[in-house]
């Protein structure tokens, strides 16, 4: 997993995050990594939208969004958050996904490059099909067509 790619000093950094909750997000240092950080977050389980699964998963990229701002990070790469064990509807995760994405890039400019990685062929056709719906209609607004949003599968 990412612990054995990154080495034991992020392992080290994790256990000084005393945990995250759900729909928070924390940072640390990327260590032997490709990425300069690693922002660890922890998405809802879906039980049946009684208990703020849909909030709680906006929080986790909100979250994210807000320390790529302050730690003025250029690109980053999301999975499809809350699909996996989380078992989120693949179209429900997709929009709150790419609208939370949308929000941030209409206030804040400095990301050049944004990545959905997506597990399966259902994940990408859906995340694609939802990036295509709701940013690439507006990819005429100059402050959007500044950012690339890749999505991969």
């Amino acid at each position: 997993g990412i612990h054995q790619a990154a080495g034991k000093s992020l392992e080290q950094d994790c256990r000084k995050l005393n945990g995250c909750a759900v729909g928070e997000a924390k940072i640390t240092p990327g260590h032997n990594l490709p990425a300069k950080w690693v922002i660890h977050t922890v998405s809802p389980i879906w039980q049946n939208g009684q208990y703020q699964e849909e909030q709680l998963l906006r929080n986790c990229y909100r979250n994210c969004l807000n320390l790529v701002h302050s730690q003025e990070i250029e690109s980053i790469a999301f999975p499809a958050l809350g699909t996996g064990t989380g078992k989120f509807n693949l179209e429900t995760a997709a929009r709150i996904a790419v609208t939370e994405i949308q929000d941030f890039l209409m206030t804040y400019f400095q990301l050049q490059q944004i990545i959905l990685v997506c597990r399966d062929l259902p994940t990408y056709q859906t995340y694609r099909q939802v990036v295509t719906e709701i940013i690439e209609p507006l990819s005429l607004q100059p402050l959007l067509n500044k950012s690339d949003i890749t999505v991969l599968s």
